[in-house]
């Protein structure tokens, strides 16, 4: 029994996020726009951000991002970088999977703490609504997953300014 409880306490803490999991509609994170128009067809909107600071400031980096916008997906990027999924708004029927797993506005805090683990996602259990941002080792961006009334709301590109 002591060993199946030390098996399981290192797998949770060896758990490592892997942005490479994430997929929409058949898209990874980051993909070319030709890939995106592909799968999506043309973009409702594209525009350029101009956020003021992050990996996708167009005066941090010294050069322009532009965003193109789907509905309940934004990507931001440009053709030489490729484009990041920047948002996913979990409206109903939107639908992400990570790795194995279906995320979706009916996932809850108990799915993601079965997706992720309790010792990244536990500490929602204070509050139905908040956020947690998830790194992939070795990278100072992440994922933030974001709850309204204890479902998954949103997941956003987060880089630090």
């Amino acid at each position: 029994m002591i060993c199946v409880f030390a098996a399981a306490n290192i797998q949770a803490q060896e758990f490592k996020f892997d942005t490479d999991l994430i997929k929409y509609r058949g898209l990874g994170l980051v993909s070319t726009k030709a890939e995106i128009i592909a799968k999506l067809g043309q973009p409702n909107k594209v525009f350029e951000p101009n956020y003021e600071c992050g990996f996708f400031s167009s005066d941090e980096q010294g050069k322009s991002y532009y965003a193109l916008q789907y509905g309940d997906v934004e990507f931001i990027g440009n053709d030489e970088e490729k484009y990041t999924i920047d948002r996913i708004e979990f409206k109903e029927g939107v639908t992400v999977y990570y790795g194995e797993y279906l995320l979706s506005n009916e996932s809850d805090l108990d799915r993601l703490i079965e997706v992720f683990g309790m010792k990244k996602f536990g500490r929602l259990h204070e509050t139905s609504t908040d956020s947690v941002v998830l790194f992939e080792e070795g990278s100072d961006g992440g994922i933030r997953f974001s709850l309204k009334n204890g479902k998954l709301s949103k997941i956003g590109y987060w880089s630090p300014c």
